[in-house]
């Protein structure tokens, strides 16, 4: 009786120590910082220059170039803490974003913002209710518009001609009043505008990792 108790407990005992050496260490998961390879440091260069966007609007009632003007150099230009100067009026770039020479070899440590700005317009026709009638409502036709804006920003360096980074966004506005295209176009802005706020001041990005602890 004896000698099967003590078996009971060397066989309790290697059960436990195995549970104990499967069982999983503590872990805790952390944020690691990791520097973005088309992170922008804006004080490296002498000047930052805004060139003029290739336009392609269907909200013909609203100044896009001026909206746009007014996007970097108030609000960009606070956000990365560096004046933003118009590119020369006799400066003009190729299609293919290229800078003249003359203006390189005298800004040769700048950098000049440009790119393609984009706004589609899709109508459609919908029925919806609209007070009125017996029943204190009628079904009318009626037209929306489905918004979509895109803005592609390219940062040129002029000592390379290279572009050092480019960044694309997008955003859409479904159900939008064709008569109010105005509050379309600035409602969209703002939201583009945001995104690139945020990625022209971002430096680093964040990864997760999982640590073992001891």
């Amino acid at each position: 009786m004896k000698n099967k108790m003590l078996k009971s407990i060397a066989l309790l005992t290697l059960t436990v120590g195995a549970l104990a050496s499967c069982s999983p260490r503590p872990q805790v998961q952390v944020g690691i910082p990791l520097p973005t390879p088309d992170a922008l440091d804006f004080s490296t260069y002498k000047s930052v220059f805004l060139a003029d966007f290739t336009i392609d609007s269907a909200a013909t009632s609203v100044p896009v170039q001026d909206n746009l003007k007014d996007l970097f150099f108030e609000e960009v230009q606070t956000a990365i803490g560096r004046d933003i100067l118009p590119l020369p009026g006799n400066v003009k770039m190729t299609q293919q974003d290229q800078l003249p020479e003359e203006f390189t070899k005298k800004h040769p440590e700048s950098l000049v913002i440009t790119g393609k700005f984009v706004v589609d317009i899709k109508t459609q026709s919908i029925v919806k209710d609209q007070k009125g009638g017996k029943r204190g409502k009628v079904r009318v036709l009626a037209k929306i518009e489905m918004w979509t804006m895109t803005l592609d920003t390219s940062f040129i360096e002029t000592k390379t001609g290279r572009k050092r980074a480019s960044y694309s966004f997008s955003d859409k506005l479904n159900d939008a009043d064709p008569e109010k295209q105005d509050y379309n176009f600035k409602y969209l802005l703002d939201e583009i505008s945001e995104k690139l706020i945020k990625r022209v001041t971002r430096t680093h990005a964040m990864t997760k990792r999982i640590l073992l602890l001891k």
